[in-house]
């Protein structure tokens, strides 16, 4: 290809694109012109009154939004009033005019020890407000909880308690009457009672036989007694120990002990040392009558089985497994 060949194509190519250029003019002048006429002009009064009228609608829509809402807002209100009030009203009860016996009460009392002398020490009741008591199961080799028909009571003296059950009744006269039944001492017991005060002031409970009156405080059940510094753990009395059928022993972890017979329980702390003759054996120490008294066991503990020496009686225990 020459030079020449080149400008001729490029003359060529020249006079084409005029020519295209020239049609695409022409096409865009008939378009637009077609564009024109097939256009139809909406006058600005009858789409000023489209705007007006979606204007209203949503307007009405608003309206009924609010209506709805302010309706959602009251009913909410109410109801968190009415709720408010209630829960006032059961708070002023609770506080100033309940007179439930439930939970733990302590008083101050005087007793003669074996030497004469007159000391005071703390005795509690506690009144159970569920319906379970207690009951040695005799399938199974250990108390389980099981229904009765009264709720339970026990009465507390440092580390020794009694368990029984307590009735609430009224007399003839409109008087409210406690009767208390403890199983240790397979009798029943009947008091007057009243409750004052309120939970901030604190509460007070009056049991009165004639002129006996005696008056409780609310307390807790703790009887502060813990584990020696110096306790020394040994695996193989940690658990729960049955004796004679009836009576189950419990040594934890940490350095606490009890013995349960159904009727009454002690519950303590104990270690391990040596008895004045000589032999082996586990110190436990509880509260009672103010003071705390301990007694040192003789054992020989032999796997599932041990023996424990009470003032030279045995008693043969064995490892109860649940």
């Amino acid at each position: 290809m020459s030079l020449n060949d080149n400008t001729e194509n490029q003359l060529e190519n020249g006079e084409t694109q005029e020519v295209n250029e020239n049609i695409v003019s022409s096409e865009i002048e008939n378009n637009t012109e077609d564009n024109q006429n097939d256009s139809e002009i909406i006058p600005a009064d009858e789409t000023n009154a489209e705007l007006d009228d979606t204007e209203e609608s949503n307007a009405d829509i608003d309206e009924e939004n609010s209506k709805a809402k302010k309706h959602k807002n009251r009913t909410l209100v109410v109801a968190t009033s009415i709720f408010a009030v209630t829960a006032l009203s059961f708070g002023a009860w609770y506080a100033f005019f309940n007179n439930d016996v439930s939970g733990v009460w302590a008083t101050d009392v005087e007793f003669t020890d074996n030497s004469g002398n007159t000391k005071t020490a703390v005795m509690k009741f506690e009144f159970g407000n569920k319906e379970k008591m207690s009951f040695f199961d005799n399938e199974k080799s250990y108390f389980s909880d099981k229904e009765s028909n009264s709720p339970s009571a026990k009465m507390i003296n440092g580390g020794r308690s009694w368990s029984g059950w307590y009735n609430k009744t009224t007399s003839d006269a409109n008087e409210n009457i406690l009767q208390l039944y403890f199983s240790a001492y397979q009798s029943a017991y009947s008091y007057n009672y009243e409750v004052s005060g309120n939970i901030f002031s604190g509460r007070t409970l009056k049991l009165i036989n004639g002129d006996e009156v005696m008056e409780f405080t609310q307390a807790d059940n703790s009887y502060a007694l813990d584990p020696d510094d110096d306790f020394k753990l040994n695996n193989g009395v940690v658990g729960e120990w049955n004796a004679d059928g009836n009576i189950v022993y419990t040594f934890t972890k940490d350095g606490r002990f009890s013995e349960d017979t159904g009727n009454s329980k002690t519950e303590g702390t104990y270690n391990f040392g040596e008895s004045d003759d000589g032999y082996d054996a586990i110190i436990v120490k509880y509260m009672y009558n103010g003071e705390v008294n301990t007694i040192t066991i003789p054992y020989l503990l032999k796997g599932d089985t041990m023996t424990l020496t009470f003032n030279g009686y045995d008693v043969d225990l064995t490892k109860v497994v649940k």
